[in-house]
C-alpha cells in the first residue's frame, strides 16, 4: 500500500474521521509496520496541535530583557 494512503488513514483514525470503507481498509492494515510507524507520529502531532491554543504569543522584547538581566547577573558575579 502507498505510504501516503497509510498516513492518511492513520490521521483519519486519530481524528475519528474514518468513513466505513476507510475504517475497513484501516482494520486490514492496522498491524502493518507502516501503521506501527505512522500512527504514534499522527497521535503525537494531534496531541501537540490540540494543545497549541495553550501557548501564549511570545513577547520577544520581554524575553530579551529577562535574558539580558540573567547574563548581566552571571557576568557581574565573577
Amino acid at each position: 500500500m502507498d505510504n501516503n494512503r497509510v498516513w492518511e488513514l492513520c490521521v483519519q483514525k486519530v481524528n475519528n474521521s474514518l468513513s466505513l470503507s476507510d475504517n475497513e481498509e484501516f482494520e486490514n492494515i492496522k498491524d502493518s509496520e507502516e501503521v506501527k510507524k505512522y500512527l504514534p507520529l499522527a497521535e503525537k502531532i494531534y496531541r501537540q496541535s490540540a494543545n497549541s491554543f495553550l501557548y501564549k504569543k511570545i513577547d520577544k522584547e520581554k524575553n530579551w530583557k529577562n535574558i539580558s538581566r540573567q547574563i548581566w547577573f552571571l557576568t557581574s558575579t565573577f
